[in-house]
């Protein structure tokens, strides 16, 4: 990723740890910079970090989206063709609105 690249966060459930399904695009974000940093979230776990810039955006729900999105092959199984684009693959301003 470089600065000025866009994330799209997906959310498959409404909370970690729950099992109430929600599965939307939930934010969107831009790459800030090249920086990289390394946080230790706990002995032995020592994440990559990026900052970030938050886009105003509304959520958007998958599964209206599903017959429109061409890199989805299988309309029925379509969670994991989501959770192995590769950055940039896509345009993210059809997908959610930003300001």
């Amino acid at each position: 990723m470089h600065a000025g690249d866009r994330i799209l966060y997906c959310s498959p459930k409404l909370a970690s740890g729950r099992d109430e399904p929600l599965p939307a695009f939930t934010a969107l974000g831009e790459v800030a910079d090249d920086e990289i940093a390394q946080g230790e979230m706990s002995p032995g776990f020592k994440p990559s970090r990026r900052n970030v810039k938050y886009l105003k955006s509304g959520g958007v729900k998958i599964r209206p989206l599903i017959n429109d999105l061409q890199f989805i092959r299988n309309k029925k199984s379509w969670g994991a063709a989501i959770l192995r684009l590769p950055v940039g693959s896509y345009r993210t301003q059809e997908m959610m609105r930003t300001s």
